[in-house]
């Protein structure tokens, strides 16, 4: 099993993701009861005002978090996904289920509008924690600590090539010029 599935970090970072558009939901649904949907039809509701909802928070999301102009693309994808389900669903279905597209397109846009927000507010967070004083100081010290390793095994081989040059030159009793210098 990949070890992302267990992973406890992530599900608590995507556990909003999925509670957002569950309450939207749930609220959308309670609204809609009181006038609009016969009881016997929330269960259908249900479905499609969740799964609408939850496009719009993760497309939102992916949107807020994105450094590139996100925006030009996802907005008329969004626009002509809603478009082509209302006209096809209205065409097929008749008025009846204006309805539940209504709500469902009120979830997606409410969700989406959260989401955008809430990623862009993410990638802020983000990006102040990366270029905060304390993360910059301590790569530095990482970077550091791996100049010294670099410079110790650099002066380690350079002792050893220098040793045995010396051996060398004392089996063949002449000066022998050292191919590589210390920099």
């Amino acid at each position: 099993m990949p070890g992302y599935l267990i992973d406890k970090q992530i599900w608590v970072a995507l556990w909003p993701i999925f509670a957002l558009p569950l309450l939207v939901t749930l609220f959308l649904i309670w609204f809609s009861t009181k006038k609009l949907i016969h009881r016997s039809q929330l269960s259908k509701l249900f479905i499609i005002v969740f799964a609408f909802s939850l496009l719009g928070v993760v497309t939102g999301q992916i949107t807020g978090m994105s450094r590139a102009p996100a925006v030009g693309a996802v907005l008329p994808a969004i626009l002509s996904l809603v478009g082509g389900v209302l006209v096809y669903l209205i065409g097929v279905k008749g008025q009846r289920t204006q309805a539940f597209l209504a709500i469902a397109t009120i979830g997606m846009v409410s969700c989406l509008l959260i989401g955008t927000f809430w990623g862009a507010k993410s990638r802020d967070l983000y990006e102040f924690a990366v270029q905060s004083p304390e993360r910059l100081l301590a790569r530095e010290l990482e970077l550091e600590k791996i100049r010294h390793k670099v410079s110790l095994q650099k002066l380690l081989n350079y002792s050893q090539i220098t040793e045995l040059h010396e051996k060398l030159e004392r089996e063949k009793g002449r000066d022998i010029p050292l191919p590589i210098e210390s920099k």
